[in-house]
């Protein structure tokens, strides 16, 4: 891209969220909020390398998405002040569609996988502390339910007390780990479920830390497809990718 256009764009970001951007910028670095002309700026003209631009609009991009979220799932606690779900039916499944985002925008977020009701009952979703009100457990269950419905809940006891949150669906993990696999010449390799989701080697990939109940899950997506298969390692578990 241009120098000129990644320096607008850059300075655009950082103006835009100056206040909340709060991820380091690099070192060698500095961008002057007074620098608005932008009409004459060339190649040469440029002060910094063009990655130094896209890093620092990067960090500044992260860092506003994160407050918009954080601004979403308080608007949406002010927005149910009166915290039930409402009996017409229009309405109601707007809120149910509304919440549903959240909560997996939420999870997706925070990597959340595993949780119990009561606690995504107390999270902000659900619980406004400012006015000291939350959503009755029982229409908790039901926004949960639709997000069963909708193939993103999965529910893990029989009492619906805990449950598997998937923001990514195992299919879709599993196209994520494969495409790793792939990309470095791994097929016909063996690992263990520790070395996929906590080794060395996955270290900064997109799944590197996810819960063993959803890897398997994704693990058992690619068995389907003849890409790989879960095996038995002495006393754990592990993997053959193909």
């Amino acid at each position: 891209m241009e120098p000129r256009i990644l320096y607008m764009l850059t300075y655009t970001l950082i103006l835009f969220n100056w206040a909340s951007c709060s991820a380091t910028i690099p070192e060698d670095v500095t961008v002057s909020p007074n620098s608005s002309d932008f009409t004459n700026v060339s190649s040469s003209q440029t002060p910094y390398s063009p990655q130094s631009y896209v890093d620092i609009a990067k960090a500044c991009w992260s860092r506003y998405t994160l407050m918009m979220d954080n601004v979403e799932h308080e608007n949406l606690c002010e927005w149910h002040k009166v915290n039930r779900l409402q009996p017409n039916v229009d309405t109601r499944q707007k809120q149910l569609s509304a919440w549903s985002s959240l909560v997996l925008s939420y999870s997706r977020h925070n990597k959340l996988y595993t949780l119990s009701v009561m606690e995504i009952q107390e999270s902000p979703l659900f619980n406004n502390k400012k006015i000291q009100r939350k959503l009755p457990l029982e229409s908790v269950q039901v926004v949960l339910e639709e997000l069963r419905k909708k193939g993103n809940l999965e529910w893990l006891d029989k009492t619906k007390a805990r449950f598997l949150i998937m923001w990514r669906r195992p299919d879709e993990w599993g196209k994520v780990i494969y495409q790793w696999v792939s990309k470095n010449g791994m097929t016909n390799s063996v690992f263990t479920l520790y070395e996929l989701i906590s080794g060395d080697d996955t270290a900064g990939e997109e799944f590197h830390g996810l819960e063993e109940a959803m890897l398997l899950r994704s693990l058992e997506a690619l068995q389907t497809e003849h890409k790989a298969e879960i095996i038995t390692l002495n006393d754990s578990r592990g993997v053959k990718f193909f």
